[in-house]
């Protein structure tokens, strides 16, 4: 999802503030996933059994682009909301599909300080203001719970917001529970 890439609109990014060259992100991950432990992952990503769908990324040679407004940024993060949820709508079977979202923590940080539900229980939790203010560690895992809102939709009449979140894996002790 290009939406889902890091804002390049950033003072201080490392070496890697060029982004990562689209042919190289699976690679990447099954590195990443074999370092972390998850070699069952590792291995289906290579035997095919689980795909990465890159195909929107082609049209671009790096996952980030250079700067960006913060409107331009927000609407972007409205979309990639939108998106997400459109994706794990219900299918004909009943079940909602899993979506998983592989970026960086300024996403995370700006999806929880701009894009939460005030309404929701999650926006007052300990982890929601964490996670807004944190750098978050590589390979952690969040699940996010989305709702559509149709008192703030888009001109679409499309409009999502984040409205619970729980620490899955890979930062225990750094964020409450």
């Amino acid at each position: 999802l290009p939406d889902a890439r890091e804002s390049g609109g950033r003072l201080g990014f490392g070496r890697d503030s060029a982004g990562t060259p689209t042919d190289e992100v699976e690679r990447n991950l099954a590195a990443e996933l074999r370092g972390t432990g998850a070699d069952a992952a590792a291995t289906a990503l290579r035997r095919g059994e689980l795909t990465l769908d890159l195909s929107r990324l082609r049209h671009t040679q790096h996952w980030w682009l250079p700067l960006e407004t913060a409107a331009e940024k927000r609407a972007r993060l409205r979309r990639l909301l939108d998106e997400l949820f459109r994706l794990t709508a219900a299918g004909e079977d009943g079940t909602s599909p899993r979506v998983v979202v592989v970026s960086h923590s300024y996403v995370l940080r700006d999806l929880l300080r701009d894009h939460v539900d005030e309404g929701a229980p999650f926006a007052a939790s300990e982890l929601r203001a964490a996670l807004a203010r944190r750098t978050v560690p590589n390979c952690a895992v969040f699940a996010l719970d989305l709702a559509p809102m149709a008192s703030c939709a888009n001109a679409d009449g499309a409009a999502t917001h984040i409205v619970g979140g729980r620490l899955l894996a890979g930062a225990a002790g750094k964020f409450p529970a």
